[in-house]
Parts: structure tokens; C-alpha cells; sequence
């Protein structure tokens, strides 16, 4: 499985700078010296971190050269789209809005 990986750039063990891809120790160097530069510290002040999260990847869904399929169908039927089974505007979607379950009630359309 890949790794999403995060490098975080903290000064005082306050978040300074945030990059969401892969840097080489050369770019790091230049945006610790950069940073150190801009803020009036040294170099050796800025701490470096990196945080890798998995990549969620589904179980049923692919990516194929025709686009999305459910890799389990057996024509391979393109995916065309989203819908959600709740009605929008309507008490339920609300309630699953505000809660954060909205996401349990949207499903893939095939063609």
C-alpha cells in the first residue's frame, strides 16, 4: 500500500509550513534556510517532520482506461456518476449533514 507523506516545518513547536509531497533532503535544506531567512531564526531552530498515512484505496472500485468501475461487475460498466439517497433540503440531510454521515448515504451511478 502507498503512504501520503506530510512534512511539517515547525518553529517553537508552532506549525510553520506544511508540504504535501515528496521533498528531497536538498529542497527540505532550502526551505529550512528559507524559512530561518524569513523569520529571523537559525536554521538549527526549525524542526522537520514527516507524518506518512496510508492511501485509502476501495475495495469494490478500480480505475481502468474507460474510467471508475466496480471491479467486481462483470461487463465492467463505467461508473457516471454520484447521487445520495437522501432527498437535499429535506430533514434527514440535515440531520446527516450536520453529524457528518452524509458521506454513508452517497453511491456510485453506472451507465
Amino acid at each position: 500500500m502507498e503512504n501520503r507523506k506530510t512534512i511539517i516545518f515547525k518553529l517553537d513547536g508552532e506549525v510553520i509550513l506544511e508540504e504535501r509531497c515528496n521533498l528531497y533532503l536538498n529542497q527540505i535544506d532550502e526551505l529550512k534556510w528559507n524559512i530561518a531567512l524569513e523569520l529571523g531564526c537559525t536554521y538549527d531552530d526549525i524542526e522537520v517532520e514527516t507524518i506518512e498515512v496510508p492511501i485509502e484505496m476501495s475495495d469494490d472500485v478500480d480505475i481502468s482506461s474507460i474510467g471508475m468501475i466496480f471491479w467486481k461487475d462483470t461487463y465492467f460498466t463505467p461508473i457516471v456518476g454520484t447521487a445520495c439517497s437522501l432527498e437535499e433540503g429535506s430533514d434527514a440531510w440535515l440531520d446527516a449533514k450536520a453529524n457528518g454521515t452524509l458521506i454513508d448515504h452517497i453511491y456510485f451511478i453506472k451507465d
